[in-house]
């Protein structure tokens, strides 16, 4: 019997058109740009005895990312303001792995909008956790991990200049300063990845929080351009850009955005189906690290979509940004939305 003959155009766009399929479905359900989806997560072992310091671990994704680094076996220093509060998630981090003693942990306390000379004093205290060489620079830290910082929902035009200072020190000025004091540290060791928890207002125009989608911006910014010095030194850099995210109940109360006049409770506590898990944040993020991705997205849709869009049709985003912006900006100022619902921001703009 005579072989049938093969049409190679028609195969090759069947093949190409499942390709579609398949990618645009990932897209769909994707939580992280396709790019850290179609990696593979880190073996099981990989951050075992790795030494990470966490600053801004009282609570939140610094919390979570802590809890899951402890169940991997690596060594932890903790830090934020609040000493009491990372004493407490010290014991639980011992209490809830077998393998983790009490000296596994250390916890440096400090504030990131302090004194350079402060923050200094406890970048060396937290490369001297686990044992200090003959010079006394410390025993060497793996990963420093830049969480510290605070949200924004307020409006461009009510936001006292003041206020609009103290989110630029904290969510730039004070990272900006732990990065210079612990870089002399991670040159002399030779290798060191900083860990940025950046934000999707960092790539997309954010209404209703524009000084922070600022902050947030310069933060990646310089990271990046720090990369591209430093690379050569043994210096990784891993930009996290997270969209919303559900915390949940940490135990450590009510989660605090700076408004127009200052520190506020947070208004907007309602769910949303656009918040990724803290399992999922911690996974996708630790993936990226194993990976040394310089930059990634994790979010679910539409924050995610609105990410593609900002990185490649710049206009289109724009033009919807224009369109929900002022309802955005309501319901964060009211709570009388999630903020990501797209219809209800197009029925509350004015």
């Amino acid at each position: 019997m005579a072989a049938l003959p093969v049409n190679l155009p028609i195969l090759s766009a069947a093949a190409a058109a499942i390709a579609a399929v398949v990618v645009l479905a990932n897209f769909v359900v994707a939580s992280c740009d396709l790019s850290l989806r179609f990696r593979r997560d880190p073996p099981k072992r990989h951050f075992e005895g790795k030494v990470v310091w966490i600053v801004g671990a009282s609570q939140g994704l610094g919390r979570a990312l802590a809890v899951t680094w402890a169940a991997r076996g690596a060594r932890l220093v903790l830090s934020s303001r609040n000493g009491e509060t990372l004493g407490r998630l010290k014991d639980q981090l011992v209490r809830d792995n077998a393998t983790m003693r009490d000296d596994d942990v250390a916890i440096v306390p400090f504030d990131i909008t302090d004194t350079f000379d402060n923050v200094q004093r406890a970048a060396d205290a937290a490369f001297a956790a686990f044992g200090a060489g003959d010079d006394g620079r410390g025993g060497g830290i793996d990963y420093v991990v830049y969480n510290a910082g605070a949200s924004q929902h307020a409006r461009v035009e009510d936001t006292r200049h003041d206020v609009a200072v103290k989110l630029v020190q904290m969510n730039l000025m004070g990272q900006m300063a732990v990065a210079r004091a612990v870089l002399p540290h991670l040159l002399e060791q030779g290798h060191g990845h900083h860990v940025v928890v950046a934000s999707m207002a960092a790539l997309v125009p954010s209404p209703g929080q524009a000084v922070y989608a600022a902050a947030k911006s310069a933060v990646r910014a310089y990271f990046l351009s720090m990369a591209t010095e430093l690379y050569a030194r043994g210096i990784r850099v891993s930009v996290v850009c997270p969209g919303p995210v559900d915390a949940g109940d940490d135990g450590s109360g009510s989660r605090m955005v700076y408004g127009c006049d200052g520190l506020m409770e947070q208004k907007n506590k309602k769910k949303s189906g656009a918040r990724v898990s803290l399992d999922v944040f911690t996974t996708l993020t630790l993936r990226a690290i194993y990976h040394e991705m310089d930059e990634v997205m994790i979010s679910n849709h539409p924050v995610l979509l609105m990410g593609y869009l900002t990185r490649y049709l710049g206009g289109v985003a724009m033009w919807v940004l224009k369109k929900v912006g002022p309802g955005r900006v309501r319901q964060l100022e009211t709570g009388s939305g999630t903020g990501y619902d797209v219809g209800n921001m197009m029925r509350e703009r004015r």
